[in-house]
């Protein structure tokens, strides 16, 4: 438990690499349960329909609630695991922040503004910005992060953040 969801300690390169495979079995069952009856733009739309309310909706809701658990889980996994990896590195877990935080926050921002109440594009446009320099940028600090996470090494011996996991 502590690997997935503790936040103190090291892991090395071979223990994230396991976790990537651990998550991509359960990316895969968060897929399943997706296709088995979580489809979003219906669930929304059902959700204020006369008959939704009226409707048995117990499995629908019940898959609903099981694929947020489980995605939640996983996000929490996710800064566990990338926080010890970090360490390892000697870093702190802020270092998230470029390198996961902000990219996925600027693609969320990059498709909440295709929804029409918001028009993000001004916003941009006017520090003559675009979205493909900032999908370009996102990109950037998530492959300096994949990098940092997955291909160097851990700081030899100990540091602040515990032994070294190879010794």
């Amino acid at each position: 438990m502590h690997y997935l969801f503790g936040f103190s300690g090291r892991i090395n390169r071979a223990k994230m690499w396991l976790f990537l495979a651990v998550t991509l079995v359960w990316q895969t069952v968060n897929g399943v349960l997706f296709v088995l009856g979580l489809n979003w733009h219906e669930c929304i739309e059902d959700c204020q329909s006369e008959a939704f309310k009226q409707a048995d909706t117990g499995p629908k809701v019940g898959l609903l609630l099981l694929f947020l658990i489980l995605f939640a889980a996983y996000l929490l996994s996710c800064a566990s695991v990338y926080t010890k990896r970090l360490h390892d590195r000697d870093k702190s877990a802020w270092w998230l922040m470029p390198y996961l935080v902000i990219p996925c926050g600027l693609e969320i921002w990059k498709m909440a503004a295709g929804l029409p109440a918001l028009d993000l594009g001004r916003v941009f446009g006017a520090f003559g910005f675009d979205w493909n320099a900032i999908s370009i940028f996102a990109a950037l600090l998530a492959i300096l992060g994949g990098i940092e996470l997955l291909f160097l090494r851990g700081t030899a011996g100990p540091n602040d953040y515990g032994p070294d996991p190879l010794d």
